[in-house]
């Protein structure tokens, strides 16, 4: 499978070069760039302060909980605009934490292409982060 494949199957069999991990889910990796190339989309996430829920900067520069709302930068300037806004929703305390990560563009949607943001876009938050915040569980 290619980089910029959609690795998400509805069918429930895994992709090509996919294999089942633990309690039988499919597990794949999309391919990160080649070594010496720079990923050229980027999308801004962080934890909303109210109640910890990874979010990404959307499209109306409103934070959202799906990453397929979140704006996709293009290139360093438009990642740079997308960081500052981030900063100044930090300050205004609506967000903690943000920052800016690679994706690959599938049909228009943006996939991250690390482990740990494939995890966050998955799950949000993690069960322990919600009993620290006073959550359930």
């Amino acid at each position: 499978m290619g980089p910029f494949q959609n690795p998400f199957r509805l069918d429930g069999e895994p992709p090509p070069g996919a294999a089942r991990g633990a309690m039988g889910r499919t597990v794949t990796a999309l391919s990160p760039p080649s070594p010496g190339k720079r990923p050229s989309s980027f999308v801004v996430t962080a934890n909303r302060l109210a109640d910890g829920r990874v979010v990404y900067l959307g499209s109306n520069f409103r934070w959202t909980p799906h990453l397929a709302k979140a704006r996709v930068a293009e290139n360093d300037g438009e990642r740079e605009a997308l960081e500052r806004r981030a900063s100044r929703d930090e300050a205004a305390r609506i967000v903690v934490a943000a920052y800016s990560f690679a994706v690959a563009l599938a049909e228009g949607v943006p996939l991250p292409l690390t482990t740990r943001e494939r995890i966050r876009a998955a799950h949000g938050p993690s069960p322990e982060g919600a009993r620290r915040a006073g959550g359930g569980a």
